[in-house]
């Protein structure tokens, strides 16, 4: 049988050495505790149940028994109260007619008045005697109406005081069997605490077994990399000194691979640059080498990329230059132009990876809809670009467009660059803190401190369209309400601060009275980009 402690079953342990436990019997030691601990809950579960299921059984029992109980007293009372007052009214009844029964020896003296008169005080006693006999009968009623009046309160003082007790008795049981629960409760968690612990035992004995193989591992792999460090070193030894026997050798050997390499890459740079430039073998040769055409701030543009260009864009870029009527600055030849393009767009990659600027696929798309739009629709730009200049769509927004587009980003930077308008920023932030003092002297300060054709006016630009407005401008204004001034505005080339005097409904839509104060940088992004373009360092490799 197996031994319990607190109710709960004692799990016998193995001894097993201390050193090491295989892992298979730590498993099956496991699921032993696990089985053992699933079928005390189940006992504990079914225990429950049957004394839940016995305890209703036995309140039904006492339920039917009372009421039969109940029931033969209240049959038994009744028959009792039946017989009772049948004798006393059947003995009434036969007293009655015995007074009330004629003499045999009157029978014949109605004849006589005398007689007559006495039996005329007979009827009269017997009348008397009814009305004395039917007062008993109400007595007798009333009695037996007192008495089951008592009868019953006193049944209800017994049905009481069995319902009392029956609900003490009930109330015990569910006591007794609450407190089992309890006890099966704390048994069921002293069973989880001691597996708990027996578990973290567990762990902790796989925990120092492992620290210990972890040491014992460590301990080998230090004595190793020491083997192997006094092995290295001795390696190292006799390789440099077998080096530096034969380190002449080694030097005439890697000074004849320099020689080599310089040698052939000046026979193909000669072959590539040279006369034979325009030879096809020598432009196959520099696609495949990726020979540097054009070298942009330290950065080279591959032979092939330029070829590219030239091929798929010289027609493009020849006609936007003639219609710009910039034949002035057109170079001589087609080579010339493309040459300036691959400089350019290497400028704007530049600047941005400088400004870390990544344009999506929604941008170049936008843009390219505003191109398609300003010729006349997309399908008729589209037909123009291919029949004029050969190209497709795809080739056009990688040539053309992502440019476009990202000389838009680039512009933004541009602007919110205050390092690049430092002087007009620092004297439009003065303006600033002067306005935050006193906003009132807007007038004064515009005509002090403005730089365009308003400021003799205090700054006052009359009533202007909200539609018209560009987008910061206009955001500005719609952030604002009469009598207040705006913060720094920046657009490409000028800074400025606004402030709102009125705002009214118009025939064109809603107006606004501006007055502003304005001071330009004097340095838009065409200005910038020609001046990256002329710092720019750049070297060309190719005559053609």
């Amino acid at each position: 049988m197996p031994r319990y402690i607190d109710g709960v079953k004692r799990i016998k342990k193995r001894s097993s050495p201390a050193a090491k436990e295989p892992a298979a019997e730590e498993d099956a030691r496991e699921k032993q505790i696990s089985l053992e601990r699933n079928v005390f809950f189940d006992g504990v579960k079914l225990s429950a149940g049957k004394l839940f299921n016995s305890i209703q059984k036995k309140k039904k029992a006492v339920i039917n028994k009372l009421k039969d109980r109940k029931e033969h007293q209240e049959e038994k009372k009744e028959k009792k109260l039946k017989e009772d007052f049948r004798g006393e009214a059947a003995e009434e009844i036969s007293e009655f007619f015995k007074k009330e029964e004629p003499s045999s020896s009157g029978e014949n003296n109605n004849h006589f008045p005398i007689f007559n008169f006495f039996r005329f005080a007979e009827k009269s006693e017997k009348q008397k005697l009814k009305e004395e006999c039917k007062k008993n009968k109400m007595a007798l009623k009333q009695q037996w109406r007192e008495r089951e009046e008592q009868e019953r309160l006193a049944k209800i003082s017994r049905d009481k005081k069995e319902r009392d007790e029956r609900q003490n008795s009930i109330a015990e049981q569910a006591k007794r069997h609450r407190e089992r629960l309890r006890q099966n409760k704390e048994m069921a968690r002293k069973a989880k605490a001691k597996i708990k612990a027996e578990r973290l035992a567990s762990k902790l004995r796989k925990k120092e077994e492992r620290e210990k193989i972890k040491g014992e591992g460590k301990k080998r792999w230090l004595i190793f990399k020491e083997k192997n460090q006094s092995r290295r070193v001795k390696k190292k030894k006799q390789f440099f000194i077998g080096l530096k026997k034969q380190s002449k050798k080694i030097a005439l050997a890697g000074a004849a691979a320099i020689i080599i390499f310089l040698a052939a890459a000046g026979a193909l740079s000669y072959f590539v640059y040279g006369p034979y430039a325009q030879n096809k073998y020598a432009e196959l040769l520099a696609q495949k080498f990726h020979f540097p055409a054009v070298v942009v701030n330290y950065r080279p543009v591959s032979y092939s990329a330029y070829i590219n260009e030239s091929r798929l864009m010289g027609d493009y870029y020849l006609a936007e230059a003639k219609n710009k009527e910039q034949s002035d600055k057109i170079p001589a030849d087609i080579n010339g132009l493309i040459k300036e393009e691959i400089i350019v767009k290497s400028i704007l990659d530049s600047l941005a990876r400088h400004y870390n600027i990544k344009l999506e696929t929604q941008d170049t798309n936008n843009w390219f809809q505003k191109l398609a739009e300003q010729q006349g629709g997309a399908d008729v730009f589209l037909d123009k670009i291919y029949n004029s200049y050969g190209l497709t769509k795809d080739i056009f927004a990688e040539k053309v467009v992502y440019y476009e587009a990202l000389k838009e980003k680039l512009k933004e930077k541009f602007i919110g660059d205050q390092g690049l308008h430092k002087g007009a920023y620092l004297r439009m932030e003065k303006v600033q803190k002067l306005l935050d003092k006193n906003k009132d002297n807007f007038e004064d300060y515009a005509q002090k401190y403005s730089e365009d054709i308003h400021a003799l006016k205090g700054g006052d630009i009359g009533y202007i369209k909200l539609s018209g407005m560009g987008g910061k401008l206009k955001e500005a204004v719609l952030g604002l309400q009469a009598g207040n001034v705006s913060g720094i505005i920046k657009e490409e080339d000028k800074y400025y601060i606004i402030k709102v005097y009125d705002i009214k409904d118009g025939r064109a839509g809603q107006e606004v009275w501006l007055k502003q104060i304005t001071i330009f940088t004097n340095y838009t992004f065409e200005k910038y980009l020609e001046d990256l373009r002329s710092q720019a360092k750049v070297w060309t490799l190719i005559n053609h």
